[in-house]
């Protein structure tokens, strides 16, 4: 069933399980509880359609690396939520990045990638995907295709590409027709109210924007409404907790974290083309996409002290300016005497203009220059963290500012990845990859416009065994508080380099199979 809480009568609601947000993760936890008999409602702040109004309480500040990037980047107020407007690449987050590595501070999740696995493969069906199978060398497409890296430096993974699913459309039938399940539109939540001690939410308090008000009572209740919103919501309920509910060791709203996307992180100058084909060009098999990876081994990581990261190789197309770019570097090269005797025609060697070496390089071989588009995860860092501030919303509810903190370490990884292709490219004789210059610089210095961001918000409310280390537990339950879960890639203790989109859906199918055993015990 479907409401516009705006257009009720009665605005007290009464339900077994409360959801706040109807994004993927609020989505995902409510179908999986359809003809369960555990009543639901799930609230959502905006509508059917995009609202501008309803977007605008989203808005906030931005300090730190992020400064002017713009904290409403990706975040839709909009019943599906962010799926709206995703483009549609999944992984699943590697095995590494569950594990504790002793270079990283704070990294390591309570639970392991084995865990999640049945859940992945739940949520390949979620999104619309193929197989559960991630591993380039095993997809009939490009088995016995890919150069031979080393498997303890580069390994050939993939994205699946989802349609992508977009859930508010897709998933909506379902809740309409689900029995159990109301889902209230226009709902926008404002506090968690608990009672003495904090210890157990009683109500949600809801507003709208056109004055109205109302509550939500309920036996549990779970915030699924991403992972800048997730934070603000717990830091807003502070009438019974000063600090705001979770918050009693000042972790809500810490550990922010994003995925670097840097352009052009460098560029590869190659014998043949046609070798690079099964690890750069998108193709379909059995009706998916798949999209190639190059990513570090677990070795090379723990080898480099690196953080997670990935690389797509992509062509560039001889009208765009990068051509020019790639030639000239062809013909320093040359000038330098760095270019390797076997790479082309010898006679290269007596031409007696450089310039037109260029000339004979794309008229006789016709290649195009590839180059590198560079993913990494972000180390996470207490101090890279969303707060209040003073400024109020439409509802009178603090904004929120972003204060996001990228390291050196996040540029030595994307530096290290770079040469670790390089090197891997030299030694299979493939081509030689050239960095920019930026890149080589030992600095924290981050050139506009090559870098962009994810606007992936991760680890605001972190999964943690030890409540002074995290705000939930391994199943998601606010560690002070006994009816109250958070879902989303706002638990999550690190980002690893891939979209968070398939680890949230299955992080919400393993969230509605640990709630139907509370309730069914």
């Amino acid at each position: 069933m479907l409401f516009d809480f705006r257009k009720l009568d009665n605005k007290a609601i009464e339900a077994d399980l409360c959801i706040v947000g109807a994004g993927a993760a609020g989505i995902t936890l409510a179908r999986s509880l359809a003809g369960s008999g555990v009543r639901v409602c799930l609230l959502e702040s905006g509508g059917l359609e995009f609202d501008a109004d309803i977007q605008s309480l989203a808005g906030g500040s931005d300090t730190g690396f992020s400064e002017g990037a713009g904290v409403r980047g990706a975040r839709l107020r909009q019943f599906g939520g962010s799926t709206n407007h995703w483009v549609g690449h999944c992984a699943p987050y590697e095995k590494s990045d569950f594990e504790e590595r002793s270079w990283i501070p704070h990294s390591g999740w309570p639970i392991r990638k084995h865990d999640l696995d049945p859940y992945y493969e739940r949520a390949q069906k979620l999104l619309e995907l193929g197989p559960y199978e991630y591993d380039l060398n095993r997809i009939p497409e490009t088995k016995g295709r890919i150069p031979s890296f080393d498997p303890d430096k580069i390994l050939a993974r993939t994205w699946q590409m989802s349609p992508p699913t977009r859930f508010g459309t897709r998933y909506r039938d379902e809740l309409e027709k689900a029995r159990n399940i109301a889902v209230y539109l226009y709902a926008t939540v404002t506090e968690l109210e608990t009672g003495k001690g904090a210890s157990r939410v009683r109500t949600a308090r809801i507003r709208t924007l056109d004055g109205k008000s109302g509550i939500a009572h309920a036996k549990y209740f779970v915030v699924a409404c991403g992972g800048i919103e997730n934070a603000r919501l717990l830091l807003l309920s502070n009438r019974m907790a000063p600090n705001g509910l979770g918050n009693q060791n000042d972790l809500v709203g810490r550990f922010y974290m994003d995925q670097l996307r840097v352009e052009y992180a460098a560029i590869a100058y190659v014998k043949d083309n046609q070798v690079f084909e099964p690890i750069s060009d998108e193709f379909s098999s059995g009706g998916v996409r798949y999209k190639p990876l190059l990513c570090p081994a677990e070795e090379a990581q723990r080898r480099d002290k690196t953080l997670n990261w990935c690389a797509e190789i992509r062509k560039v197309p001889p009208e765009h300016a990068e051509w020019r770019v790639a030639a000239r570097d062809i013909r320093d090269a040359l000038r330098a005497g760095e270019w390797p005797d076997d790479f082309s025609d010898k006679a290269w060697a007596v031409l007696s203009d450089l310039d037109s070496v260029v000339e004979h390089f794309y008229e006789r071989l016709q290649p195009q220059p590839l180059w590198f588009l560079g993913r990494c995860e972000c180390a996470p860092d207490p101090d890279s963290r969303i707060m209040l501030t003073a400024e109020r919303d439409a509802l009178g509810q603090n904004r929120i500012q972003r204060n996001w903190l990228v390291t050196e370490r996040e540029k030595q990884t994307l530096r290290s990845a770079m040469r670790l292709i390089g090197e891997e490219l030299g030694r299979l004789g493939l081509g030689r990859v050239k960095l920019p210059d930026w890149l080589v610089q030992e600095n924290n210095e981050w050139p506009e416009p090559q870098w962009g961001v994810g606007v992936h918000q991760i680890g605001t409310t972190r999964m943690a065994d030890d409540p002074r280390q995290g705000v939930v537990d391994r199943n998601c339950r606010v560690h002070s508080t006994e009816n109250l879960f958070i879902v989303g890639s706002s638990v999550f203790p690190t980002s690893g380099y891939t979209h968070p989109t398939l680890t949230t859906g299955a992080m919400a199918l393993r969230l509605a199979d640990h709630l139907k055993s509370v309730f069914q015990g």
